[in-house]
């Protein structure tokens, strides 16, 4: 008697095993946006003449009067880089284009964290005038971009979870966990059903992609709240 009970529950266990599972797939998507901590920018000065140490004089005279710019702005030190020295031949083309050497180009590179962002035009005219010969690279962004890409992630997954109740309730079924979580497709269902059975202790699995926007032109700049993106599919 104990045999058949034991051959009827190993029966009725890979019956259930077997059994197709019911699901809902649904697509999430979240976004978070917050302004920005700071805007990043990166100046130039160069020089080139027939001397290379009295260039690179010239060069370092003027970073100097660029970082005494940037002291009256209250910038922590933290929040800036400096770039070494870049120290390379000066030529021009004759009419067979062959190189002709005239001198040395010397420059040297800063980079700024303004986190006033209402002085950033004051901030690229004060460089200027201290001497530098290019400003680029300005973009807006956040110190913790980590924490942006989970406020998104955790609205897409809250999106997700209303659109799901919202089917469950109109088919009449009721919502169980999540059986995957994926950002582009979730795997074949019949690959995920087998998995289930040989183990059904898988761990759910979250992957979020995230972007970031900004501009690049510092004279038509404009500092913009700092939007990422996440999507999930359940």
């Amino acid at each position: 008697m104990k045999a058949v009970l034991f051959a009827m529950t190993i029966l009725m266990s890979c019956s259930l095993a077997a059994a197709p599972i019911r699901s809902i797939t649904v697509k999430g998507e979240g976004e978070s946006e917050v302004a920005p901590d700071f805007v990043r920018l990166s100046a130039t000065i160069t020089a080139e003449g027939k001397d290379a140490a009295r260039t690179k004089q010239d060069v370092d005279r003027r970073m100097r009067q660029a970082v005494e710019t940037i002291a009256t702005f209250d910038i922590d030190s933290r929040d800036i880089t400096f770039g070494g020295a870049t120290v390379e031949d000066a030529v021009k083309y004759d009419r067979n284009d062959n190189e002709i050497p005239t001198g040395t180009v010397v420059s040297r590179t800063l980079e700024v964290r303004l986190r006033d962002l209402s002085a950033y035009e004051q901030l690229v005219q004060a460089l200027v005038s201290a001497g530098a010969d290019q400003i680029s690279g300005a973009e807006s962004d956040v110190d913790d971009k980590n924490k942006l890409k989970l406020s998104a992630l955790q609205r897409a997954a809250e999106n997700a979870n209303t659109n799901a109740g919202a089917l469950a309730e109109s088919l009449g079924v009721r919502l169980g966990a999540p059986l995957e979580v994926g950002e582009d497709k979730l795997r074949p269902r019949i690959q995920f059903d087998q998995s289930r059975v040989d183990n059904p202790q898988m761990i759910e699995e979250i992957v979020v992609f995230a972007t970031r926007r900004g501009i690049e032109n510092p004279l038509l700049f404009i500092p913009k709240n700092i939007r990422t993106k996440a999507t999930v599919w359940v």
